[in-house]
């Protein structure tokens, strides 16, 4: 014969579930964050660059910018509506409408997006990069950090607004994310600090504290 549970017990083992539950649902809505994470938002934004060769076609062979709804505007095609597109599909959108115009056409695609890089970068700038870069393709396509650079305290901006912290970058740089994964848009900036000045304060400080030394050892192998 099962034991009755005393009024006593009752609410603690609710409780308990309860709690049991909660973590539950904790757990899952934290793995379906960490997975949208991963996949990114990979849909076509406005100001994403298109590189499109259609072979024997000069006019649909260009770099054509992604304009608002998103929509693709193109010679001869007119107006392409790329609203939910996915970037990695661009090409196979793009072939599926030449192909209206064309019998058997050669299609190739892909989405560039035009970042700024800046800091500590041999050559600051304006770049257009493809998608499926990663965070150090943009650094090399800039030229690559400067021996002052602070990698490990890289910063990624929207309008002035931080897009993620410092660990989430170099952890998404170790996982080896694209950029498409990483919901980057056209005008995102890339900032690469210097070296903390306290460090260069330190290097200095030891640097003249290493001449006098110097000099006095200089002076005394002298008058030996």
């Amino acid at each position: 014969m099962p034991r009755a549970i005393s009024q006593r017990e009752s609410p603690g083992r609710i409780l308990r579930g309860q709690v049991a539950v909660l973590a539950l649902v904790v757990c899952c809505a934290a793995t379906l964050r960490a997975q949208a994470s991963a996949r990114g938002n990979d849909e076509l934004q406005v100001g994403d660059r298109i590189v499109l060769r259609v072979e024997g076609e000069p006019q649909l062979t260009d770099t054509f910018t992604v304009g608002r709804g998103p929509a693709l505007v193109l010679p001869i095609v007119g107006t392409l509506t790329l609203a939910g597109v996915r970037r990695d599909s661009i090409e196979k959108v793009l072939f599926d409408v030449v192909a209206r115009y064309y019998r058997n056409p050669t299609v190739h695609a892909r989405v560039l997006v035009r970042v700024l890089v800046q800091g500590e970068v041999a050559k600051p700038g304006f770049y257009s990069v493809p998608i499926d870069a990663l965070v150090p393709d943009v650094l090399m396509a800039a030229g690559g950090p400067t021996p002052a650079a602070q990698i490990d305290h890289i910063r990624l901006t929207r309008l002035g607004t931080e897009l993620m912290s410092r660990d989430s970058i170099q952890r998404v740089i170790a996982e080896g994310r694209s950029l498409s994964q990483l919901d980057i848009r056209s005008e995102d900036q890339f900032l690469v600090p210097r070296v903390a000045e306290s460090n260069h304060a330190l290097q200095t400080v030891s640097l003249w504290l290493t001449i006098p030394m110097a000099i006095a050892t200089l002076i005394y192998f002298t008058r030996r």
